[in-house]
């Protein structure tokens, strides 16, 4: 991804929200593009769109970016720091649950 993007001009990106967008934009943001993360659930446009594919979607999360940001419904991921936290306690948990009881 890095050498991929590197080499581009910095501008203003827009991904949907999923397992991948966490790591993604925090590469692409370290690589200086500006990142919005779309909670596309949120925005009718694309969730209850009748033509629904990759393409479609894509091209309508670069027009609502470049129009208005907001209307994605923008989220924040936790940092590296807060998800590694969150892991180890629900891995604990986990754990904890299948212990056998004494």
């Amino acid at each position: 991804m890095t050498q991929k993007f590197s080499g581009m001009r910095r501008c203003r990106l827009a991904i949907e929200v999923g397992t991948h967008s966490p790591w993604l934009s925090r590469v692409l943001t370290r690589l200086g593009f500006e990142v919005i993360v779309a909670n596309a659930r949120r925005v009718q446009l694309i969730s209850a769109s009748s033509r629904k594919n990759d393409r479609m979607d894509a091209h309508l999360l670069a027009r609502l970016a470049r129009v208005d940001p907001q209307l994605l419904r923008p989220i924040r991921h936790r940092s590296e720091q807060a998800q590694a936290e969150l892991m180890t306690i629900r891995i604990r948990a986990a754990l904890v649950k299948r212990a056998p009881a004494w």
